[in-house]
């Protein structure tokens, strides 16, 4: 199977989950293509169309599960079936307010999503106040020095978070209740194949197969 695939340096030999990785970067940009967590889909599927009835917002989503099991790739297809643009933003990389206000601010429009990854690795501090944007459409900044300090609420745009993490009890407490939790299951071997399949039309469908059933069903 190796001999088949493009050659790389010694140090960076594809595994089998590195197969999967690559072929989901390539992946489904909509329901309709995405393969495995069929209940899920379902599920998000009806509220999307709920809400573009209603013309109502999207409600923040957390995607749960371990490695490898389609959590970005999921994430990718809401945003796409939303219609709307993403900001990618990991969890250790909101450091302080100053950022989280330019980034709400400046790159999110109207009912655009924070892709949110490893959301459980926020600050106690940065979670309360993606909780305070989230809830009152607006984030509280600073401004002025001394006496002459005050503090300044700036409105946002509607906004949907879908974050995800492999640690779900590890997400602060104040954040959990604001968003709809889906926990991803574990792929069939059937299903691993079925993802492989587009970016390996060289491989053999056995050898496919093969590879689905030495992931253990990531």
């Amino acid at each position: 199977m190796l001999a088949l695939m493009p050659k790389r340096p010694r140090e960076d030999v594809l595994t089998e989950r590195d197969f999967i990785e690559e072929a989901s970067d390539q992946g489904p940009l909509s329901f309709d293509s995405f393969i495995g967590q069929s209940p899920i889909v379902a599920d998000l599927r009806a509220k999307i169309a709920t809400c573009s009835e209603r013309k109502t917002p999207f409600p923040h989503i957390l995607l749960a599960g371990g490695l490898n099991m389609g959590k970005r790739t999921l994430a990718r297809v809401i945003v796409n079936e939303l219609g709307v643009e993403a900001v990618e933003l990991a969890g250790d990389q909101v450091e302080d307010k100053g950022r989280l206000a330019s980034l709400l601010t400046a790159r999110l429009q109207t009912n655009d999503v924070l892709s949110l990854q490893n959301i459980d690795l926020l600050s106690p501090f940065m979670a309360k106040e993606i909780v305070r944007a989230i809830s009152s459409s607006s984030i509280e900044l600073v401004a002025g020095e001394g006496i002459f300090t005050s503090r300044v609420a700036i409105p946002l745009q509607p906004f949907t978070v879908v974050a995800r993490t492999t640690r779900p009890s590890r997400i602060d407490r104040c954040l959990q209740s604001w968003f709809i939790r889906y926990d991803l299951v574990a792929y069939t071997a059937d299903e691993i194949a079925a993802i492989l399949a587009p970016s390996a039309r060289l491989v053999h469908a056995d050898a496919l197969r093969e590879v689905a059933r030495h992931t253990g069903g990531c």
